[in-house]
């Protein structure tokens, strides 16, 4: 006599959702990446958005799928499993950034005298995604700090780069006064 063990079937369930957003307003490098468990192998899982009618599906033996190259939008996976039993996940929205990313130059203290490397910069970011990074022409360090000191009269280039690594750059002319001349007169 056979003995058969049938297992329980497990209702698929999520585990997680990754998403990435676009960089930039009008591109189409957002990702989705989602897991789940429970069900049984295969699994057909799809992708789809009402706002372009886009659809997309693969058919895989594992529990978890990473659909790239998405522009901003709504978008709905469905997973089907090998019983023909469906799990939807909750909306998730890939996004892009309100307005781009844009660096300007706030402030700019001049040397305090002729040849003198204390001018100091302080620049802003807006737009793009935030934790912002900075860096002088000079030496392309990216740093947290926007405000640059200790600099020569000179003319630069601060970049700014973004969590998505867009960037952007303004020109600053680093002044300083005029050099100093003393005549010495005699008067007769």
């Amino acid at each position: 006599m056979a003995t058969f063990y049938i297992e329980p079937y497990i209702e698929m369930q999520k585990e997680y959702v990754h998403v990435k957003n676009v960089s930039r307003a009008g591109a189409d490098d957002g990702s989705i990446e989602v897991k789940f468990w429970g069900g049984i192998a295969p699994y057909g899982v799809s992708i789809s958005n009402k706002a372009d009618d886009y659809h997309d599906s693969v058919d895989t033996e594992e529990n978890h799928v990473k659909f790239d190259n998405l522009s901003p939008a709504e978008y709905l996976i469905t997973v089907t499993d090998g019983g023909n039993n469906i799990f939807g996940f909750e909306t998730i929205y890939v996004n892009a950034p309100e307005i781009p990313l844009t660096l300007t130059c706030v402030e700019n203290s001049p040397t305090k005298c002729y040849g003198d490397s204390n001018a100091e910069i302080k620049l802003k970011a807006t737009g793009g995604w935030s934790h912002y990074r900075y860096a002088d022409s000079k030496d392309m360090e990216y740093v947290g700090n926007m405000v640059f000191g200790g600099l020569p009269a000179s003319n630069r280039r601060f970049y700014v780069i973004d969590e998505y690594g867009v960037k952007d750059s303004v020109d600053v002319i680093v002044t300083q006064p005029d050099e100093l001349r003393a005549t010495i007169a005699s008067i007769d």
